[in-house]
C-alpha cells in the first residue's frame, strides 16, 4: 500500500500509558519501509530505463548525424554529377560544332571543285562546239565547191554514185 504525504501527516496513533501504541507504530513503519523500498526499486528501474533510453537516444543521434552527413555527401556527389554532365554536354556540343564546321568546309571545297570542274567542262564544250562548227562550215564550203556544175575539177568524182561498190554482188 502506497502512502501519500497527506496520509502520513494525518496518521494518528492511539496513546497508551507508555506513549503511542507500539504495534501501530511498528506496523506503520513496516508499511512505510515497504513503500520506501518499492519507491527505491521503482526509482532504480526508472534510472536504468532512463540510461537505456539515453543510450538509444545517443545511438539514434549518431545515426541521424550519419544520415545528415550521408545526405550532404549525396548532395555534393549529385552536384558533381550534374556539373560533370553539363561539362560533358558542353564538350559534345563543342565537338559537334567543330565537326559541323569541318563538314561544311569540306562541302564548300567540294562545291568549289565541282563548280571549277563545271566551268572547265563548259569551256571544253564551247571549244568543241566552236571546232565542230568550224569543221562543219569547212565541210560545207568544201561541199559547195564540188557542185554538180563542175565535175571536171576532180577526175575521180565524176559521179559520186559510180564509185560505190555494192557488197554481196
Amino acid at each position: 500500500m502506497n502512502f501519500t504525504p497527506n496520509e502520513l501527516q494525518n496518521v494518528v496513533f492511539r496513546k497508551t500509558p507508555m506513549g503511542f501504541h507500539q504495534n501501530q507504530v511498528y506496523e506503520l513503519i513496516a508499511r512505510v519501509v515497504e513503500d520506501y523500498a518499492a519507491y527505491i526499486r521503482e526509482n532504480t528501474k526508472l534510472r536504468e530505463k532512463n540510461e537505456e533510453l539515453q543510450e538509444k537516444l545517443q545511438y539514434y543521434k549518431g545515426i541521424e548525424t550519419s544520415l545528415q552527413n550521408s545526405l550532404i555527401v549525396a548532395q555534393q556527389a549529385s552536384e558533381e554529377v550534374v556539373a560533370n554532365a553539363k561539362k560533358q554536354a558542353e564538350n559534345i556540343v563543342a565537338e559537334a560544332n567543330v565537326k559541323s564546321l569541318e563538314i561544311m568546309d569540306r562541302a564548300n571545297r567540294d562545291i568549289s571543285g565541282t563548280l571549277f570542274e563545271k566551268e572547265r567542262l563548259q569551256r571544253e564544250l564551247e571549244a568543241f562546239r566552236i571546232r565542230a562548227e568550224s569543221l562543219l562550215q569547212a565541210q560545207i564550203k568544201l561541199m559547195q565547191g564540188f557542185s554538180e556544175d563542175e565535175p571536171e575539177r576532180d577526175p575521180h568524182r565524176r559521179n559520186p554514185r559510180e564509185n560505190l561498190t555494192v557488197i554481196g554482188k
